[in-house]
């Protein structure tokens, strides 16, 4: 499943943008040009699917395809994906369903909280349960220790029956997950005299590739995150679950403080001077202020000839690279324009 989406991405980028920017995609990392990648490459979906992997893990899966003559590397250091790592990658998308129930850019931001709270809060409440209060936590993070705390406080007059209606919720859900599928994501759960089994133990259990796990359990959450808030009234138990960030933009913290400043009225080197930040650095804000609000105009930074233009080059000259684009532009239009008129073609 991993090997997959590393073909697919591969494959989407189309030798313009290098193997480093499919590692800042998958780890989710908040900058104008990756969440210019994600959107301009049709890859938002794998967008923060990987938080937690590292460059060494990366460079090794490049290795072991490469190794397995499904992708090759080009002199410019670029990749490019062979004949039979585009047969292994239509296989993989026929076989693995789980791939489209990826939804990284929109619930990046929410899907781990969700996954911890509900991690912490089934071992917990099944220990209560059975009137055990001694037991060691699956984890300590602390804003998610402190949730289930007041969300036990909330629950604690009728705990059997919620947990009576929490089951039923993910018992509904895992049910239209392929068996096996429905099986790892289930062993990750503690509860009482039960203990999760890690990722690694689900690797050598169901023999895949520790990447496939993760990539199976963030294909549930996103599945499960998505299900709830599309039928709220079916999942009220689920429902609670969900942090509130869910109601907001999916912007970087300063992103959003820019937007705010933005709002009130402010220009851009107004609010570099206020902010004490750099003037590039807050047009990058407004790329990705761009991408995500699909209400925010662009006309007060981009004239409607130069917008006309600057798509009109893209068309002619069919790529996605700035400095391309840039080339075949008057020197009038900056990279900031263009940025913000593909920013809009692309939410």
């Amino acid at each position: 499943m991993y090997s997959a989406i590393l073909l697919k991405c591969i494959t989407k980028l189309q030798n313009e943008r290098s193997p480093s920017s499919i590692y800042h995609l998958l780890k989710g990392k908040r900058s104008s040009q990756t969440i210019q990648d994600a959107k301009a490459y049709g890859l938002s979906p794998f967008f923060g699917i990987y938080k937690t992997l590292s460059k060494k893990q990366f460079q090794n899966s490049l290795s072991i395809l490469q190794k397995e003559n499904l992708i090759t590397w080009l002199d410019d250091d670029q990749l490019m994906i062979t004949e039979a790592g585009r047969i292994s990658l239509q296989t993989d998308m026929e076989e693995s369903p789980e791939l489209d129930w990826l939804d990284g850019f929109n619930v990046h931001h929410i899907a781990p909280q969700f996954w911890l709270r509900l991690l912490l809060w089934i071992q917990t409440g099944s220990n209560l349960l059975k009137d055990e209060s001694h037991f060691i936590p699956v984890h300590d993070q602390w804003e998610s220790v402190d949730w289930v705390r007041q969300f036990y406080r909330n629950k604690k007059k009728d705990l059997e029956g919620h947990f009576t209606n929490l089951y039923q919720e993910l018992y509904s859900l895992l049910k239209l997950h392929r068996s096996f599928h429905a099986d790892i994501v289930v062993s990750r759960l503690t509860g009482y005299k039960k203990i999760g089994l890690s990722k690694q133990q689900i690797a050598e259990k169901w023999k895949l590739p520790i990447e496939d796990v993760e990539m199976y359990i963030q294909s549930s959450i996103h599945f499960i995150v998505n299900k709830v808030c599309q039928n709220q009234s079916e999942f009220p138990a689920l429902l609670a679950f969900i942090p509130e960030k869910l109601k907001q933009l999916p912007l970087t913290d300063s992103a959003a403080k820019t937007y705010y400043w933005l709002k009130q009225g402010y220009s851009i080197e107004h609010i570099a001077k206020k902010r004490r930040l750099k003037i590039n650095t807050i047009q990058d804000h407004l790329i990705e202020i761009t991408y995500v609000d699909s209400s925010f105009s662009i006309d007060s930074y981009v004239a409607k000839e130069d917008k006309e233009m600057i798509n009109r080059t893209i068309d002619e000259l069919n790529t996605k690279r700035l400095k391309v684009i840039k080339d075949h532009l008057p020197d009038s239009v900056s990279y900031f324009m263009i940025r913000m008129v593909m920013a809009k073609n692309y939410q």
